[in-house]
This record gives C-alpha cells, structure tokens and sequence, in this order.
C-alpha cells in the first residue's frame, strides 16, 4: 500500500513534553524542536503543555483538535517492576499531565497520538502491560539508534508489507499486553513485539518509533493522515 500524502488542514494539538533537569537541580520542560517540524508538515500546529504548572485547564478549549503524548522517558510501571536494566526516567509531574490530556480526549471524543513513550503510557493508562525489550533473553537485546523492519498486519499500513523505522525504546508490548480494544497494526518482525496499535471507534493511535527523527521509510505520514 503506498498512498500519495497529501497535507491535511492546519489544526491545532496538545504535546506533552519530558522533563529534565539542569546541573543546579531545577527540573524544566523540554520538546525535541524537530516534532514542530515534523507535524507542521502534515498540517498540525503543536501546542507543548508545561508539565511543571499546577493546573493544564488554561490549555484545554475548543481550539484544541486533538493530543499527542510525545516520546522519550519511563512510564510509571517501569519504574515499580523492576524489568529496567538502567535507572528509569520518570517524573511525576509529567504523569499526572499525560494522565489529564488521556482524560481530556475521551471526554472530548477527541484524537489521542502516542509516539514511543507515549504509546506505552496510552497502553499502560488504559491497562496494559510492558515488559523488557530483550524478553529476559541476552541474545534478543536490540541497541538504540538502529533501524529494523515492521510488518503490517491489516490495511492501516497494507497486510504483510514491511517497512523500515527507527528504533529507540527499551521496553515493548508483546500483543498479550495490550490493554484490551487496542488493536495491533504492526510488529517488530524479529521478535513480533507491537510496533503499532490503533482504536478507531476511540480515536487511539499508538506509534513504537520516532517519527521524527531520521526515518528510511516514513509510513508514519500516511497512517496519522488516514487516521485522523
């Protein structure tokens, strides 16, 4: 399947952002500048939603089309399982914000896009299950940065047609770990880990790579194209 994009009509979507903190202790907000890029192109302006306020309600109005939880960062579970095999990235404050933006697109019937940290966190919300990338097995670890091929599994990306992306996860969903009503539409074709996973009826997309970043084969496009 190989659909020619065409750019959607400018809309306006929430991003959640990670935290980091700086040499002297003071934790801030930060959004890779190239998810600006990367959605402007499809039509979508980004709005980052400060993790560090009390209240997001300022952010939430009529405007809003639709969220998008970005990547980068530990969910919650990885940080009480035990399964990481460094020190997890989690933050607090940036939990309840994704939390409140999962809250507000069910309430609002609005579109919700998970990239990388974020579709685990949309898996986990709805309760769903992670586990280690490397399946407890030594010789199945897979390093950072690399590129591998997905497969697809229906017509969202084409039965059975693969496609290369990025990879810079340490933890996956195997298909037994997805909460119930996310459907899978790709997996990892090494290890058959979930690559993808959508709600139609709910408007739920969940994407492993990083679109992004330095891609082979941008399928990425066309899947949030059709899909919002």
């Amino acid at each position: 399947m190989k659909v020619k994009f065409q750019q959607i009509l400018s809309m306006k979507y929430l991003i959640s952002q990670s935290v980091k903190i700086k040499d002297n202790g003071v934790k801030f907000n930060y959004l890779d500048e190239e998810y600006k890029r990367y959605f402007n192109d499809i039509g979508i302006e980004l709005i980052p939603v400060d993790n560090l306020e009390n209240e997001i309600d300022g952010y939430l109005n009529d405007d809003i089309h639709g969220v998008i939880l970005s990547g980068s960062g530990d969910i919650k579970k990885i940080v009480n399982s035990g399964i990481s095999k460094r020190n997890p990235v989690f933050f607090h404050e940036r939990d309840v914000t994704e939390n409140k933006l999962i809250e507000y697109t069910i309430s609002n019937n609005l579109p919700l896009i998970g990239i990388c940290h974020g579709m685990q966190k949309i898996n986990d919300f709805f309760g769903g299950e992670i586990q280690p990338y490397f399946h407890c097995k030594k010789e199945t670890f897979s390093e950072q940065g690399i590129f591998h091929d997905i497969r697809g599994l229906d017509n969202l990306i084409g039965k059975n047609l693969t496609y290369s992306v990025n990879q810079y996860h340490d933890h996956c969903i195997l298909e037994d770990n997805l909460a119930k009503d996310l459907k899978c539409f790709a997996v990892d074709v090494r290890f058959n880990t979930v690559e993808g996973f959508y709600n139609s009826e709910n408007k739920i997309l969940g994407i492993q790579w990083h679109p992004e970043r330095k891609i082979n084969d941008d399928i990425a496009k066309e899947i949030i194209h059709n899909f919002i």
